[in-house]
């Protein structure tokens, strides 16, 4: 076929696809009710609140500070995940409120997918656009993955429809420079990292090493070995260099983390081994809840694919043979899944194998579901769009014509389950979409307005299944609306509290972690911050206290259960403002006044301005169990430190003699923390702000020795005289 005989699509492929991903785009965005979504403590919800605070970074262009007051008593933006400077899409918070800006976020992975995953099909592949959009859409719709934690998770959709973009532009690339094409792959995974942190990154790389691996295994035959394996070692070395190099800023901090402090793992970056009681609790949830009746209608064409391969197998292996991209894809994801499983029994035996083996062996399959689902989607359009091979062929043997005709028939009845479970508008538009496809794949009919109602088809039954994800995580609709008290005076105190200090008595359904950090509100409640959690988190979640139940150990950290209301004591050690009562109740706290009488919560406020450093003239080392009860008791001018702590920062019990002191002129601007202290002796002073590696302090310019006071904050020790105190956070290894 001439180029002036090809369809428009394949002549203007990035037309084509822009267009279509503007017109979802705009479909999704104006279904898109605004935020607060679904129950308080769901993904969707705490994406929320970290969308938010990032968009609050940007409009008061603190996106070059490394250090968030807002979260906890302050934390890294490394540790935490958050980079807003090295994501310019967050640029778009200056044109956009808080609540466009979310949903533009949700939005956007969307787009992005259908837009690359077309020209994937359009330009690589070379199908038609009805089947193009099909793919793509179906594929959006995260099949085998609609039941893990992949759709669940916005973050994770960046990962999961950036795989695309990567395989198109290597489809693209590799025919010219197969170097040029690994440097690009590995743009786009930093891309994806930049976005959405480090959340699915893992497993994409590891995907992409076994898509080299794939390549090197079919040019044996092509390539001389020595020339094979040199080029996929540079391969392999330019897709890790591109993808970790580009952002190295923000590997390097977290590196000296887990180095420097390797007893306290910060945890999210390890990939977990599959256990294998995952098929048994997946494949039911796959067969018995699909999610979304649009479902029945892909499980009946994948079955109609099956048809024709039994129909006409040879002639499409021998296509597909003809398509790099297709089975090198397919064998990767082989690799994938089984090289794993082989290499753990392999290194079982032997410690140094294991460890050497130890990142091939990191396989999670809720996490890699995405990349079967891409290589299923793109082998279902393929298939239906190769318009030479049809079911109703009258060369058919019997032996294929019976199970064909079978097959078929399951397929149909198959898309007709929904309608009788529930007959209304949604599944008889599945059944009837359906039985349209099949029966153009029977008959494959050339008149124009057939191929036409071929592709609205097509086209309805994948945007249904896209849309069942979108609307995943209630994006679409409020529900538990009620517990998120949007029209009531506490709420509407919150929207005017930004910078304030909160730590919650009574703690509101919707207020406890996301809830204050929607508005820029400084809580407590943020050291379990979504993405990854600080350093020192020990999860106390909302209020540090440690009520009945043991503190254990979790996953490599310190956790705190059973948390109870705090005590009045916690207000000296942070800073609290206002805090949040049940309405009615008297709050035992003293210096603290009711200032709105709430729907469902009362605010009290301080009359005080608090202490923004305490000052101690002890030294005592206990165990993190008693450090925590410390919490409880009235602040005695004993700093405690952690015996680990003791060790590492070269800290013993030490008494000085009491001495009067004064601080005045206190700043802080994140990064940088200011303030005078007058004192007539020796003291310790500890400030209520995260103690992580990165901070350094100076007394009069003369550099202060820091270490970790009750853990968490931020200790050191002044002689006597006057000080200009400079704290300074600054992430290890970045200069």
């Amino acid at each position: 076929m001439s180029k002036t005989n090809l369809p428009f699509s394949n002549r203007h492929p990035v037309l084509v696809s822009f267009l279509a991903s503007l017109i979802l785009g705009t479909v999704l965005w104006m279904r898109s009710d605004p935020p607060p979504y679904s129950y308080p403590h769901q993904e969707a919800n705490e994406y929320y609140s970290h969308m938010v605070d990032i968009a609050h970074k940007w409009r008061s262009l603190s996106i070059f500070t490394f250090w968030d007051n807002g979260i906890g008593g302050g934390l890294s933006n490394f540790t935490a995940c958050t980079y807003p400077i090295l994501n310019p899409l967050n640029s778009v918070a200056w044109l956009l409120n808080d609540d466009q800006f979310n949903i533009f976020f949700l939005v956007a992975p969307f787009v992005t997918g259908l837009f690359f995953t077309m020209l994937l099909l359009l330009e690589v592949f070379d199908l038609r656009l009805s089947y193009a959009l099909f793919g793509a859409l179906y594929y959006l719709g995260l099949g085998l993955a609609r039941n893990t934690i992949l759709p669940e998770s916005p973050q994770s959709l960046w990962g999961c429809f950036l795989l695309p973009a990567a395989l198109y532009f290597h489809g693209k690339l590799s025919k010219k420079d197969i170097y040029w094409a690994a440097t690009v792959v590995g743009l786009v995974l930093a891309f994806q990292f930049s976005i959405s942190g480090v959340f699915s990154f893992p497993q994409n790389l590891l995907w992409w090493l076994y898509f080299l691996t794939a390549g090197f295994l079919l040019a044996l035959k092509k390539i001389p070995l020595l020339q094979n394996l040199r080029e996929t070692f540079v391969c392999a070395l330019l897709l890790g260099v591109s993808s970790a190099g580009v952002f190295a800023t923000q590997f390097i901090p977290l590196y000296n983390f887990v180095v420097s402090e390797s007893a306290r793992p910060t945890g999210g970056y390890s990939i977990n081994t599959l256990p294998l009681s995952f098929w048994i609790d997946w494949l039911p949830l796959f067969v018995k809840q699909p999610m979304g009746v649009s479902m029945f209608g892909i499980y009946a064409l994948l079955l109609t694919m099956v048809a024709l391969f039994i129909a006409h197998g040879k002639n499409l292996l021998r296509y597909f043979r003809g398509q790099g991209s297709f089975t090198q894809m397919w064998l990767a994801m082989g690799i994938y899944m089984v090289l794993p499983s082989i290499l753990e029994g392999v290194s079982a035996n032997s410690p140094i194998i294991k460890s050497l083996l130890a990142p091939l062996t990191k396989f999670t399959l809720v996490y890699a579901l995405n990349t079967l689902d891409l290589c299923v989607a793109v082998t279902l359009a393929v298939v239906l769009g190769q318009e030479q091979f049809r079911l109703h062929d009258a060369t058919l043997s019997t032996l294929k014509r019976l199970p064909v005709i079978a097959i078929t028939v399951v397929a149909i009845a198959i898309s007709a389950i929904p309608l009788f479970r529930e007959p209304r508008a949604g599944t008889l538009t599945v059944f009837l979409t359906t039985s349209i496809c099949i029966s153009c794949v029977i008959w494959r009919p050339n008149k124009q307005w057939l191929k036409l109602l071929l592709g609205t088809s097509l086209a309805a039954l994948g945007l249904m299944t896209t849309n069942t994800i979108y609307l995943y995580n209630d994006k679409g609709q409020r529900t538990f609306f009620a517990d998120y008290h949007t029209e009531s005076p506490e709420y509407k105190f919150f929207t005017n509290a930004s910078g304030k200090y909160y730590l919650p008595y009574d703690v509101p359904p919707s207020m406890g972690d996301a809830y204050p950090q929607w508005h820029a509100v400084h809580s407590t409640g943020g050291l379990a911050y979504y993405g990854c959690p600080p350093l020192r988190s020990t999860n106390f979640v909302a209020n540090y206290h440690h009520a009945t139940a043991d503190i254990e150990t979790y996953q490599g950290r310190l956790m705190a259960w059973d948390l109870a209301k705090p005590s009045a004591a916690l207000t000296t050690y942070f800073p609290a403002e206002f805090t949040t009562v049940l309405s009615g109740d008297i709050l035992p706290w003293p210096e603290f006044t009711k200032i709105v009488n709430g729907t469902y919560y009362d605010i009290w406020t301080r009359s005080k301005v608090p202490e923004r450093a305490l000052f101690a003239n002890r030294i005592s080392v206990l165990p993190f169990r008693e450090i925590v009860e410390q919490f409880d008791t009235a602040f005695d001018h004993t700093i405690y430190v952690e015996p680990q702590d003791a060790g590492n920062y070269q800290i013993a019990e030490f008494d000085l003699d009491p001495s009067v002191h004064a601080m005045r002129d206190w700043n802080n601007q994140g990064d940088k923390i200011t303030f005078t202290v007058l004192t007539q002796d020796e003291v310790f002073v500890m400030t209520p702000t995260m103690f992580q590696l990165g901070w350094q302090g100076r007394s009069n310019g003369q550099a202060l020795k820091l270490f970790p006071a009750n853990y968490i904050f931020i200790g050191f020790r002044l002689p006597a005289g006057e000080h200009h105190i400079e704290l300074n956070f600054e992430p290890p290894g970045l200069r």
